[in-house]
């Protein structure tokens, strides 16, 4: 058997055929295998939606002398909610549904009031979720904003109360829509 190279063709124009062969791969070539392209539209969406956050620093009335006391006790430095809300959120209503007590766990209880005014003489922080409006300058911006709320200890808490150190945890609700 012959190799190819030394093959031959007999009965064709060589001539005739390489031409034939060198044209069609021109043509071929300069024009080229193009894809078939089909397009289709998709539709890409998202909603947001409203959005609240709210995390708050400890309310420290520091120590009393509970044997003097003749005045409510204050804690007028307050504490630091920090609360932010999506853009377009409606002004937030805030309140706490949390029982104002603070024990020492074990038989004595400190009852205290919240306010989100400075020496506010009654507790006027609502706990029912009807709330009130976050007041100041807060706006819905998506920014975490400062909100203070103070605290107040009743002089006819500290009656009969023990020495110690009373805690509570509360939780302060922030209702938007």
């Amino acid at each position: 058997m012959k190799s190819y190279t030394q093959m031959t063709l007999s009965g064709f124009d060589k001539k005739a055929l390489l031409s034939a062969l060198l044209a069609a791969g021109m043509v071929m070539g300069s024009t080229g295998v193009s894809a078939l392209t089909a397009t289709g539209d998709m539709t890409v969406s998202a909603t947001l939606t409203s959005a609240c956050s709210v995390s708050a620093s400890t309310l420290d009335f520091g120590s009393i002398a509970a044997l003097n006391v003749t005045a409510d006790v204050t804690g007028d430095t307050g504490s630091t909610l920090e609360i932010a809300c999506t853009t377009g959120t409606t002004t937030p209503v805030i309140y706490s549904t949390s029982t104002r007590t603070m024990t020492d766990g074990g038989l004595g209880s400190l009852a205290f009031f919240l306010s989100q005014t400075s020496g506010a003489a009654a507790d006027d922080l609502p706990n029912t979720s009807t709330g009130e409006a976050i007041g100041g300058t807060w706006t819905a911006n998506g920014a975490a904003q400062a909100v203070t709320i103070y605290g107040r200890i009743p002089t006819s808490s500290f009656a009969g109360q023990p020495v110690g150190s009373y805690t509570a945890t509360i939780t302060i609700s922030v209702d938007y829509l």
